[in-house]
């Protein structure tokens, strides 16, 4: 489990983008992913079957920021897809205005998950807080 905490984008109107390293490396193609963004009064919904990494929005301006929860599983099994799932908040600073996101990720290669990273779709993280847990298993 990953815990994302007060992710600030340093250019407006970014995605958080997750890649995957899969059997030594980092994947830069392959991803598909489904998002679904909630705001006050509206309803958003992105999605993508052939893409550079897995999207996370990002709220628009200063002082947005997102705060996220994200479970991958099976990391260990090659043979296997990894499915990642997450859920999380983030303030629009227009209005301002609270958004919900929730969405799934995978990649159409195959291999062991060794590592995960976050980048921007452009520019640079600002600041911000990531956070892995292991969750034994049962």
């Amino acid at each position: 489990m990953i815990l994302g905490t007060a992710i600030v984008p340093a250019s407006a109107g970014q995605n958080l983008n997750c890649r995957m390293k899969l059997g030594g490396s980092y994947q830069t193609t392959g991803y598909r992913y489904h998002n679904v963004m909630s705001t006050d009064g509206s309803n958003l919904y992105g999605a993508s079957a052939s893409a550079a990494a897995a999207a996370i929005s990002i709220g628009e301006g200063v002082g947005a920021s997102l705060d996220f929860t994200m479970h991958i599983r099976n990391v260990t099994n090659a043979t296997i897809r990894k499915l990642l799932h997450f859920y999380g908040a983030y303030m629009l600073n227009t209005g301002p205005s609270l958004a919900l996101i929730s969405g799934a990720g995978t990649n159409d290669n195959m291999g062991g998950l060794t590592g995960i990273r976050f980048m921007m779709s452009s520019g640079n993280i600002a600041s911000g807080t990531f956070r892995l847990y292991g969750i034994r298993k049962q």
